[in-house]
């Protein structure tokens, strides 16, 4: 049986984890088997260490373990939040902000691209969440750790020009920052 790897990555606060359980309860009641694999850094030993840049190849090795385990189990769908094309963004958002150097850069780049390129990963879609700045910040209830304005404004410059790296044909950009919750939800489902 063939899975549908379906990953959202984007702007924080854009909506993809709220987007990604719903989502899964519409497929679910459609009678497919989804399995979810959320966000590496929101559990497990990793918890609360988004900001640790030498644990980005760890993160990468965990997704790719997550992928081969939940494949073989025969699930419709693979719905991955923040999965190897997330990790390839933030190799360059770590590289833009000048938390890493050209050669960090090239040597991370060059293991997340050869895991995508030569793993199962290989995902159907990759939906691509952007929202604005202000936008952002009033979901999140203001400004924390990472999400600031100039954060933010940051990661959608990155994230812009990056998004012009994923393939055409899997790449699904999605501007959340005047749709509903539902509108988003639609527009997934029918792209899915």
């Amino acid at each position: 049986m063939k899975n549908s790897i379906i990953e959202f990555m984007g702007t924080p606060e854009a909506g993809k984890t709220t987007t990604i359980e719903i989502i899964k309860n519409k497929l679910e009641a459609q009678g497919k088997k989804v399995a979810v694999i959320s966000e590496i850094y929101s559990r497990g030993p990793l918890k609360g260490m988004k900001n640790h840049t030498d644990l980005r190849i760890g993160v990468v090795v965990s997704i790719i373990k997550e992928i081969i385990e939940t494949r073989h189990i025969g699930y419709d769908y693979i719905l991955v939040d923040r999965g190897l094309y997330d990790r390839l963004f933030f190799n360059e958002f770590d590289f833009f902000r000048k938390k890493i150097d050209y050669s960090q850069r090239i040597e991370r780049e060059s293991f997340i691209d050869f895991s995508i390129r030569n793993s199962i990963y290989n995902p159907d879609k990759v939906f691509v969440f952007m929202v604005d700045s202000e936008v952002s910040l009033f979901r999140r209830g203001g400004e924390g750790n990472f999400v600031t304005k100039e954060n933010v404004l940051d990661f959608n410059k990155v994230l812009n020009d990056f998004s012009k790296f994923i393939p055409e044909d899997i790449k699904v950009e999605v501007e959340t920052t005047n749709m509903s919750v539902d509108e988003v939800v639609e527009f997934i489902f029918k792209n899915i």
